[in-house]
């Protein structure tokens, strides 16, 4: 299952070094990461920002993002099951 990485196209041209660690994660995890680039986010005031699965993660920093994905993928999977 692929960790899903969502972020902002405007913050990507504002902060270079952002769009270029994207682009080595990319490369590094071609099928374990799932790269959402949205129009805009709305969320100006913090960014950088990203989404990683289902967590909001502002003011984030290149060289963080890295180590978030890194340590995300290196996390065994889990798989939920929902009782209904």
């Amino acid at each position: 299952m692929a960790l899903h990485l969502t972020y902002c196209r405007k913050c990507g041209r504002r902060f270079p070094e952002f769009t270029q660690i994207i682009q080595q994660l990319r490369a590094k995890h071609p099928n374990d990461l799932e790269i959402v680039e949205l129009p805009c986010m709305a969320a100006c005031t913090d960014s950088p920002a990203v989404i990683l699965d289902y967590d909001y993660i502002p003011h984030i920093l290149p060289s963080n993002l890295e180590k978030q994905i890194e340590d995300r993928l290196a996390r065994p999977f889990k798989e939920v099951t929902l009782k209904l």
